[in-house]
């Protein structure tokens, strides 16, 4: 499979603070590699000065990124939906082909049938099973489209320690699989939470979350529709000048249905679904950033290393079908399940004397999947990442930045590119 992914971030911070000011011995991380970031500083009272060394913290080690950007959740549910839309095609291919070999095998079993006739059966039965048993390749061209907007608020002091208000809205385009041709799903997410520094080296959030996914099984003939409600929880913590760690669970319930046109003795039938799902996600990520003050051979070269292992879990209750049969996942089973390790460095160099406010960016990566029940049709497993862009300061108003990854499989079944483009504003 390859996958060309297109991620465009616009992050506005308006209100008392735009936080992002730069960090004590090196520049200001507004954004890191081509992820949405903190907000870069502005006027603001000095009653929110702490609020702003903190946030300019907090982005150094790439925390208030995190906290921000949910693109690795992204990752771990499209590889899942890749995998859960393959099996239901191949399900929905096969399962009038086994019809066919039945119906042929019960005529050649009738013995009322000349010689001739029976080897004419006979030989496309064989075709027919030598079909069933050559997959097509569900593997082929992946594009998506990711819109981020942030808007971060410095609301006030609580025993004077900073809270900010934060809206999140992200946008989700796919377009996945010449064969399947699921040429609709779209994924859109309102985000609403608060942020809370309780001590320098802690930063907590609690958000709610409103999901709404449409989805156009061209290939199949249908039509999904699914609405997720949730509550989100972050975890940031400032281990050293150096080292961060990250940590965050997530709990939606997601209502919907899918239909799917299908083939049955009676002829065409349009096949429902409802789905009932109760999805966690959990992620925990240790984030470092080195610069020249901490390793004088690095020059203007600074490292951004990271490992994290995230993990996606969904449960779905039993339901009925419109046949009044008892169904859960495509697979057959009660859950849908993966689990991803990740492990690399974000880069970026300086090359302000060329352009002024330009670095170079660079990503160099290895993804490990784990305890993956759903790898029957795409199979699962390895893959290596690597990427470059550029990140270029406008002003201290307009900030941009790019990046272009590729994955590229080990031994797992999929390959894939992606584009990610963000805009920062700040008024």
């Amino acid at each position: 499979m390859k996958r060309t992914v297109m991620a465009v971030g616009l992050s506005i911070v308006c209100g008392a603070l735009c936080a992002g000011t730069a960090a004590a011995g090196g520049p200001d991380p507004a954004l890191d590699g081509g992820e949405a970031g903190a907000p870069a500083a502005a006027a603001a009272p000095d009653a929110s000065a702490n609020a702003r060394r903190l946030t300019s913290q907090f982005a150094r080690l790439g925390i208030w990124q995190a906290f921000i950007d949910n693109s690795d959740f992204g990752e771990i549910s499209g590889r899942l939906t890749t995998n859960s839309t393959a099996q239901g095609a191949e399900t929905a291919r096969v399962t009038p082909l086994q019809g066919l070999v039945a119906g042929l095998t019960a005529a050649v079993n009738s013995g009322h049938l000349p010689p001739p006739v029976v080897a004419a059966l006979k030989a496309e039965i064989a075709a027919t099973q030598a079909t069933i048993a050559q997959v097509p390749d569900y593997k082929s061209v992946d594009r998506s489209t990711t819109l981020i907007v942030p808007e971060t608020h410095f609301l006030t002091d609580i025993n004077e320690r900073p809270l900010w208000l934060q809206f999140v809205y992200q946008g989700y385009w796919d377009r996945e699989h010449e064969y399947l041709d699921r040429n609709s799903f779209n994924d859109q997410r309102v985000q609403l939470g608060l942020l809370y520094s309780p001590v320098n080296s802690l930063l907590l959030g609690l958000s709610g979350f409103y999901e709404s996914t449409p989805v156009d099984l061209t290939a199949l003939a249908g039509h999904a529709g699914y609405h997720d409600v949730g509550v989100k929880g972050d975890l940031g913590v400032v281990l050293s000048d150096n080292l961060g760690l990250y940590l965050s669970y997530e709990y939606a319930t997601q209502r919907g249905d899918q239909g799917v046109s299908t083939v049955m003795q009676s002829g065409p039938f349009y096949l429902v679904t409802p789905n009932d799902e109760h999805r966690n996600y959990a992620q925990a990520q240790f984030l470092g950033s080195f610069t020249n003050h901490d390793l004088p051979f690095l020059g203007q070269l600074s490292l951004k290393p990271y490992l994290g292992i995230d993990f996606y879990d969904s449960n779905f209750a039993q339901t009925t079908d419109n046949l009044d049969q008892p169904v859960r996942t495509p697979f057959g089973t009660g859950s849908e399940r993966m689990g991803l390790a990740r492990v690399g460095s974000k880069f970026s160099y300086d090359v302000g004397s060329l352009v002024p406010g330009l670095q170079a960016t660079g990503q160099l990566g290895f993804e490990q999947e784990f305890d993956n029940n759903t790898a029957t049709v795409v199979k699962g497993g390895s893959d290596a990442v690597v990427g470059a862009g550029f990140d270029y300061v406008a002003s201290k108003f307009v900030r941009f930045s790019a990046l272009y990854r590729y994955r590229a499989g080990i031994t797992a079944d999929r390959n894939s590119s992606d584009i990610r483009m963000v805009a920062v504003f700040s008024f």
